[in-house]
């Protein structure tokens, strides 16, 4: 494929989404012809998807603000969750929209027992503990995180009831239920990213 050298803001699609192609807008080096001009952006271009893939979460690069301005935590492009945020000492993964957070109906917990009875547990998986906003508040695996036998699933409710409760039998990794009211971030709508 031939590329103009008027190609200046090309967008290329890849594997990797949609970047900008800045490296054209700079110009080829002195010396260098159509094929070792080609080459060498690539190269570049190469080097830079590179290090955006090693940058760690949230690398410093996008945070999520609210209305005021105020730092709500990063943001991460993940299956999961949009915002890592540090409530009470652990970095909570949570939905979020430019309205605000999502909230779900309700949100699945965990006994060890066969009818829903002791402690609810919620999954630990990940690294950061994956939170689950039910109303105003947000719920998520506090510690210890243990693999434990589950032996109960039920729908842990806004209200903290506990519906819909069945028998299964598989272990995971899991910590208590820790609620977050989100009230206390004092987050005004609408959120946004941005550099800091």
């Amino acid at each position: 494929m031939r590329i103009p050298r008027s190609a200046k803001g090309m967008i290329v699609v890849s594997a990797l989404g949609v970047a900008s192609l800045s490296v054209f807008a700079q110009g080829p080096p002195s010396g260098a012809g159509p094929v070792g001009d080609l080459t060498l952006r690539i190269a570049a271009l190469e080097a830079r998807v590179d290090s955006l893939e090693a940058a760690p979460p949230g690398g410093g690069a996008l945070k999520v603000l609210d209305a005021t301005n105020k730092v709500l935590g990063f943001w991460m492009a993940d299956d999961d969750f949009d915002l890592v945020a540090l409530l009470n000492g652990h970095w909570v993964g949570m939905e979020v929209q430019a309205d605000g957070f999502e909230s779900q109906s309700g949100t699945t917990v965990w006994f060890t027992s066969s009818d829903c009875t002791g402690t609810p547990m919620l999954d630990a998986e990940g690294l950061a503990r994956r939170g689950r906003v039910v109303g105003q508040t947000v719920y998520y695996p506090g510690d210890p995180i243990t693999n434990v036998a589950i032996g109960s699933r039920g729908n842990l409710q806004a209200d903290g009831s506990v519906t819909g409760c069945s028998v299964t039998e598989f272990t995971l990794f899991a910590g208590p239920v820790n609620a977050y009211d989100l009230a206390g971030l004092g987050a005004t709508a609408p959120f946004r990213i941005a550099a800091q």
